[in-house]
């Protein structure tokens, strides 16, 4: 799933909607929310008796590096951790691969063998627990729920709530920026990533981000990340 809403964002907002407890664990300070459009879901999280928790001081703001090193305590909470996809060296790895020293059980979604996500049938040969239903992980967990009742659950409206993360500016783009301005949206997105995603070279790549951080359409975080303003 890409970060058009976010797979944490849905998890904590249908945990919610089918009247759950729901911890989230911030890689930023209580002042510096990230990313801001999480602001509802952080009180929503807090007034519904969930719970939101962080190791940094109140100010401590956005960097990439500290939110790897958080899942360490999102894997220490859960009593299990389920991989949805997992490139090499992503982060979601790196998640499956603390859990696994942690002693906890590791379920994976398998992936199509010319996916670039085929890192999750790795973790399942090794060890990993292949997931094809919410049974799987609930009798593993030994987790009596009715499966039938949540499945007729209906969905209330937290989730229409949540923003869309595509631009906020009607400024236009220029049409030869297009292909770039495209792969990006209001979450942050490694330089590299954007590379990837797109037909340019990095030295093309590079330019077109500094001619829309001119145009006033994007902006250059630290650590190489840009995002749509």
């Amino acid at each position: 799933m890409d970060w058009l809403c976010g797979i944490d964002t849905v998890a904590h907002a249908n945990s919610i909607n089918y009247s759950g407890k729901t911890i989230a664990v911030l890689g930023t300070g209580f002042n510096n929310i990230f990313p801001e459009k999480n602001i509802e879901l952080f009180n929503n999280i807090a007034t519904s008796g969930g719970l939101v928790i962080t190791e940094y001081e109140p100010d401590v703001s956005y960097t990439p590096s500290n939110f790897p090193k958080r899942n360490r305590i999102i894997t220490a909470l859960s009593i299990g951790t389920l991989v949805v996809e997992a490139a090499q060296k992503s982060g979601a790895s790196l998640t499956a691969s603390i859990a696994k020293s942690q002693g906890k059980p590791v379920f994976c979604i398998p992936a199509n063998i010319d996916s670039k996500h085929t890192r999750t049938n790795e973790i399942i040969q090794n060890g990993g627990i292949l997931v094809n239903s919410i049974e799987t992980i609930l009798k593993t967990c030994k987790i009596n729920y009715d499966i039938t009742s949540l499945k007729n659950v209906k969905q209330n409206s937290l989730l229409n709530k949540i923003p869309d993360t595509t631009t906020k500016t009607n400024k236009p783009c220029p049409k030869e920026y297009e292909e770039i301005y495209k792969l990006l949206s209001s979450v942050p997105k490694h330089i590299n990533n954007i590379i990837k995603a797109s037909n340019q070279n990095s030295s093309k790549v590079s330019s077109i981000l500094t001619m829309l951080e001119i145009e006033g359409l994007v902006e250059s975080l630290p650590g190489g990340f840009f995002k749509l303003i």
